[in-house]
């Protein structure tokens, strides 16, 4: 293992930082313990989605799976609730910017910070969306996070190590899951009609951000 291991207990993630409820459980989410209601995450399970309409809800089989285990499915919740720091107090607290790509397009902001402080065991104090700014300001499967810099390192650890498909996501723990994911990479890119609609079919990207883009000048940015 050369990172955060992402594979907790079925129940709690990170140390009760983020708790959510097994698909056999009827009960309700309770609050974690511990916690401010400022720092407080839940994961609700969702009612009825209309998967099929959005291009989830199918999950891509492969003999290269074989060999590893899937994450947290996100399919099975319908809401994250998070609340992110604002911007002029991470600007002032002098946050790393880094680039995240390789995304589905339906995740909104909340959902990606859930899955980086998952994957990398450190607290996400913001992420912000980026767009494409064409004439339907069409979602590009990209984000910016703000993370403190003693964090930095772990974030980076998870380039080129996670793929998120429809119903669950993939996270290499060591070199060899991570070839196995690469394999994978590679059929889909050579087999179109295996690929699922709005879902990436490249490992996610964790770069540090090099634009402007999202600070009053940069929207029409080429490079992120």
């Amino acid at each position: 293992m050369y990172r955060h291991n992402p594979y907790p207990a079925p129940s709690t993630v990170l140390s009760n930082k983020i708790t959510f409820v097994d698909e056999n459980r009827s009960d309700e989410p309770q609050q974690p313990s511990g916690l401010s209601d400022c720092e407080s995450r839940c994961v609700t399970p969702s009612h009825e989605l209309q998967l099929e309409e959005e291009g989830m809800g199918c999950r891509n089989t492969s003999q290269f799976y074989d060999a590893l285990s899937p994450l947290v499915p996100f399919y099975e919740y319908q809401e994250v609730r998070l609340n992110m720091m604002p911007r002029e107090r991470a600007e002032r607290l002098g946050l790393v910017r880094l680039f995240v790509g390789q995304v589905p397009y339906h995740l909104e902001a909340a959902h990606v910070a859930w899955m980086l402080e998952l994957l990398s065991g450190c607290r996400v104090p913001l992420v912000e969306k980026i767009v494409r700014w064409t004439q339907n300001r069409k979602p590009c499967g990209c984000f910016h996070v703000l993370v403190r810099p003693r964090d930095v390192g772990a974030f980076m650890l998870l380039d080129q190590t996670v793929l998120c498909e429809a119903e669950v996501m993939w996270a290499a723990r060591d070199a060899s899951e991570k070839a196995v994911l690469e394999e994978h990479c590679r059929y889909l890119l050579t087999n179109p009609g295996a690929r699922t609609p709005l879902m990436p079919y490249q490992l996610m990207t964790v770069q540090l951000a090099s634009s402007d883009y999202g600070r009053g000048r940069g929207a029409a940015a080429q490079r992120w």
